[in-house]
C-alpha cells in the first residue's frame, strides 16, 4: 500500500476533523466526540530569504531524491518509483464551506494537495511515490515551484498555522490522529497515525521551503522517525547547493 492508497483510504468519505464532532456521510455514521490528541509546536521560524535566482522548472525534476538516497535515509533496501505526476493531486478534498480546521487537515493528509496550494500562486510540481517490493515502508517527495521566494515563504507561513489546526480526521474506514506540530529549522514536521479495518500505520510528515520551492515528504512504515525530514532537508540542499 502506497501513500496514495493510503491517503485515498483515509479520505474516502472527505476529511472530517473529530474535535469538532463532524457529522458523517452515506458511508460513514456521524463521528463521536474525540479530541484526546493536542497538537502543540515550537516557536515558528519563518524561512529566510534567499537573493539566490528562483529554481526553473527545467530543473525540477533533478531535486527529488534517488530510489538509492530514499533507501539511505528510511534504512530500507530496494526502493523503486511506483509513481511520478507532474499536477497538484486532487484525492483530497473538503467542500470549501468546511469549518477551517477540516481544510487544514488536507496539507497533512497528503503531499501535493490542490487544494493545500489553492491561491498560493505555485507554478510546478513534481510529486512521487516510492515503496519497498513488500510493500512494508513507502514514502513521498514532493518539489512545489513558486515564482519568488517571497510566494513560497508566504505559503509555508499559511501551512505552518493550518497544520496546528488539524488533530484528527477521518474517513469511511478509519480514523487518523495527528501528533504535535514541530518547526524546527524552517521545517515543519508531524506524525500522523491511521488505525483501519487494515490495521494501524504511522507516517512522518514534513514540510520546508528552500529559495522558490516548498519541499514535501511523508515517510511510513518501519525507521520512519526524522525520515520525512531528512528527505526534505537533503533536497533542500539540492536546491540552495545548484
Amino acid at each position: 500500500m502506497d501513500m496514495r492508497e493510503l491517503t485515498r483510504l483515509i479520505i474516502t468519505a472527505g476529511v472530517c476533523l473529530l474535535a469538532a464532532g463532524c457529522g458523517g456521510t452515506a458511508k460513514e455514521p456521524a463521528a463521536s466526540s474525540a479530541a484526546s490528541s493536542t497538537t502543540s509546536s515550537t516557536t515558528s521560524v519563518a524561512p529566510a530569504t534567499t537573493s539566490a535566482a528562483p529554481v526553473a522548472e527545467s530543473a525540477i525534476d533533478s531535486l527529488l531524491l534517488s530510489p538509492s538516497e530514499i533507501d539511505a535515509v528510511m534504512g530500507t533496501t530496494g526502493m523503486t518509483v511506483a509513481a511520478t505526476s507532474n499536477a497538484l493531486a486532487t484525492d483530497i478534498q473538503v467542500p470549501a464551506d468546511a469549518p477551517a480546521e477540516k481544510i487544514a487537515c488536507v496539507g497533512i493528509a497528503g503531499t501535493a494537495e490542490a487544494q493545500a496550494y489553492a491561491d498560493s500562486g505555485s507554478t510546478a510540481v513534481r510529486d512521487q511515490v516510492l515503496q519497498t517490493s513488500d510493500g512494508k515502508a513507502w514514502t513521498a517527495q514532493s518539489v512545489i515551484l513558486f515564482d519568488s521566494a517571497e510566494q513560497a515563504k508566504a505559503f509555508f507561513g499559511g501551512a505552518t498555522q493550518k497544520w496546528q489546526a488539524c488533530r484528527q480526521f477521518s474517513g469511511a474506514t478509519s480514523t487518523t490522529t495527528v501528533g504535535p506540530v514541530a518547526t524546527d529549522n524552517d521545517t515543519l514536521s508531524t506524525t500522523i497515525t491511521t488505525k483501519s479495518d487494515k490495521g494501524t500505520t504511522t507516517c512522518e510528515r514534513a514540510l520546508r521551503v528552500a529559495n522558490n520551492v516548498a519541499i514535501e515528504a511523508s515517510a511510513c512504515g518501519t525507521n520512519t522517525v526524522g525520515a520525512a525530514v531528512n528527505i526534505t532537508a537533503n533536497i533542500a540542499a539540492k536546491v540552495t547547493g545548484r
